[in-house]
């Protein structure tokens, strides 16, 4: 329902309560990973995982975050009103700035259209092709996806403004 401060409240409640609570933990971690909050879903899954030694499932989900987390650290950040673009070098700086741009205009022309604007800021990663595919395991034909987190490869992005400015449009 769009009430995950409330909800993560009640998730940390029943952690208090019962820490073996895995559900709990996943879902929890789950709410934290999609608002961009990998270092904390990282920290939720690993306690779980010491309760519940016997979670193939958080295993797994926990070593694509790592995995993720690590690439990540190496990444600049560029900011708007409304968007932070996570990418990797300063190679990059230009498009992220195109990024920000584009999406601060789509933020008020998608808001206007619908009424409703995104209170929080939404956080924009920018891939190679091989990182993307590797991160995300998406199909060859996918232009950028969406988890709560926008996520585009760049390749050749600066050579097609069009098709990147209708490719955020629409991931946003």
């Amino acid at each position: 329902l769009g009430r995950n401060d409330e909800a993560e409240t009640w998730f940390e409640g029943a952690l208090t309560l019962e820490p073996r609570l895995t559900a709990a933990s996943q879902w929890l971690g789950e709410l934290q990973y999609g608002e961009g909050r990998l270092k904390e879903a990282i920290a939720t899954f690993e306690s779980a995982l010491k309760l519940a030694p016997n979670g193939d499932a958080l295993e797994r989900r926990l070593a694509e975050w790592r995995k993720e987390s690590q690439l990540q650290e190496r990444f600049y950040e560029s900011r708007g009103a409304h968007f932070v673009v996570l990418f990797e070098g300063p190679a990059d700086e230009a498009l992220s700035r195109r990024v920000v741009e584009r999406l601060e205009q789509v933020y008020w022309r998608i808001g206007g259209i619908l009424t409703a604007y995104p209170t929080k800021p939404t956080t924009v990663v920018l891939y190679t092709t091989e990182q993307f595919r590797d991160i995300r395991r998406s199909p060859e034909w996918a232009a950028a996806s969406y988890d709560g987190r926008i996520r585009v490869p760049i390749k050749g992005a600066l050579a097609d403004l069009d098709r990147l400015d209708r490719v955020l449009a629409h991931e946003f």
